[in-house]
């Protein structure tokens, strides 16, 4: 006698975990100030929370809140693109980014530039400190390609 196997739902939008595989029919779930969670990186804590913001052709605007002890999974910048990042808070000093493999601690005001063809990810270390960010993801318009 084989016993059948009881499914098992996931808790945070119910769905079978056999089922997890179409995630497009499920909506992302806002927190309160309209953050939603982004895939979570391998290794991380947390999933990073993203709010979009503003959205053209040329430019989306968004902010980033990377939880203690957490990290965003590695991303290339597409050639025409260009990431430009503001910390509005370190987690007291807890916060880095790292271009290209190489680490950059960031501070409360700091901003930089990720140019296009660039690797990047953002690390939080604090174990109990959120670090907030905004960023916008330039993109060139024709005009800028061919110059």
């Amino acid at each position: 006698m084989s016993k059948k196997a009881k499914a098992v739902n996931c808790k945070r939008c119910g769905i079978p975990r056999d089922e997890a595989d179409a995630p497009e029919d499920v909506e992302p779930i806002e927190d309160d100030d309209g953050f939603v969670d982004a895939l979570i990186a391998e290794g991380s804590m947390h999933a990073c929370k993203i709010r979009m913001g503003m959205n053209t052709p040329y430019w989306l605007c968004c902010d980033i809140r990377v939880p203690p002890s957490s990290f965003n999974a590695p991303e290339l910048l597409q050639e025409g693109r260009s990431l430009l990042i503001s910390v509005m808070n370190d987690a007291r000093g807890s916060l880095s980014a790292n271009i290209d493999n190489v680490d950059v601690d960031l501070g409360r005001g700091d901003s930089l530039v990720v140019e296009a063809g660039s690797e990047y990810f953002l690390r939080n270390n604090s174990a109990t400190h959120n670090a907030s960010l905004k960023l916008v993801l330039v993109t060139a318009t024709d005009a800028d390609a061919a110059i």
